[in-house]
């Protein structure tokens, strides 16, 4: 192998690993702290009645439990579940975090997408399939300084324009912050990889052509 090699393949795979690393931490980090539902759309509901059903803040499911200083970082995430779609579209919604007194510790807006041909070919990833969730992970983490029953709650906005079937809360404890010096870092390192290496065998290109020129002339 030669020296252009060794330093694209060493570059590569530092890239890969920190990509990989910046990935298990954002998505598989920490313990599993609770996955329920909080809305889902009934099977025989008419359009109309479904969009009404969507707008409805009674019509989503709060979720309490205990959480302790110990759990932290709690990781937020919303999975969802959505029929296919001509074009994209999407709803608003707004997540609040209270404790056992009722003061919310954290409010947050979000927009769940629907995107165009969800489930068909050439998808992002997590929409490959129309019975696996899209996930959608929130920005900040829940961090408790005391322990207590803490109630989660999601209200619909004003806009509903999604076609949602079903809608999970996702919490995981003790996750770990995305470092997002890894995925700086990273995919610049897989490109300059790819490049080091054609760039390497460009070069091993001429010296060969250049080694048969000069043995021609000797001949």
């Amino acid at each position: 192998m030669s020296r252009g090699s060794k330093i694209s393949l060493l570059l590569g795979l530092t890239g890969l690993a920190l990509t990989g690393l910046f990935l298990f931490g954002v998505f598989l980090s920490g313990e599993e702290l609770a996955a329920v539902d909080i809305w889902k759309q009934g099977e025989s509901m008419p359009a109309k009645e479904v969009l009404a059903w969507r707008k409805n803040p009674e019509a989503y499911a709060a979720h309490s439990m205990e959480i302790t200083p110990e759990m932290n970082p709690v990781a937020i995430s919303i999975a969802h579940w959505s029929q296919s779609a001509g074009f994209p579209r999407s709803s608003k919604f707004t997540l609040t975090v209270e404790d056992s007194t009722g003061r919310p510790v954290l409010n947050k807006e979000l927009g769940l997408s629907q995107k165009k041909n969800e489930g068909g070919s050439g998808t992002p990833i997590f929409e490959w399939a129309s019975d696996t969730p899209v996930i959608s992970l929130l920005n900040d983490y829940l961090e408790v300084i005391e322990a207590g029953t803490y109630t989660f709650r999601l209200i619909p906005g004003e806009a509903q324009a999604g076609n949602h079937t079903r809608l999970q809360l996702r919490l995981r404890k003790q996750a770990s912050r995305p470092r997002w010096w890894m995925i700086i870092a990273g995919f610049p390192l897989v490109f300059l990889a790819v490049g080091t290496f054609m760039l390497s065998t460009l070069a091993r290109m001429n010296r060969g052509l250049k080694d048969r020129r000069g043995s021609k002339r000797k001949g």
